[in-house]
């Protein structure tokens, strides 16, 4: 006779312990190699939180790098726009 209904899909303890250390295993091998991506932009909440990393100071590095790296012309431009805007501003309250 076959195994009853009730027994199937009921991991034993030796399949159980087999998954709790693959999952584990992938844990590791996530916080190791997931906190980052290959450009260096962060990786996997998960694994950031493993590695007890601040997300949210990881979100601000990353903003902060996309800006320096392609965008900061665009920063300066409207930086320098905002400067002139001012001065003119000045010149006419005084006149």
């Amino acid at each position: 006779m076959g195994r009853g209904s009730c027994s199937q899909g009921t991991p034993s303890f030796a399949q159980l312990k087999l998954i709790c250390k693959s999952r584990r295993i992938l844990e590791e091998y996530q916080e190791k190699n997931n906190r980052y991506s290959i450009d260096g932009l962060p990786g996997l909440i998960s694994s950031r939180k493993r590695a007890g990393n601040s997300l949210w100071l990881d979100d601000v590095k990353r903003w902060g790098t996309r800006i320096w790296n392609g965008k900061l012309d665009a920063v300066l431009l409207g930086w320098l726009i905002g400067v002139v805007i001012a001065i003119i501003n000045e010149v006419i309250k005084r006149y």
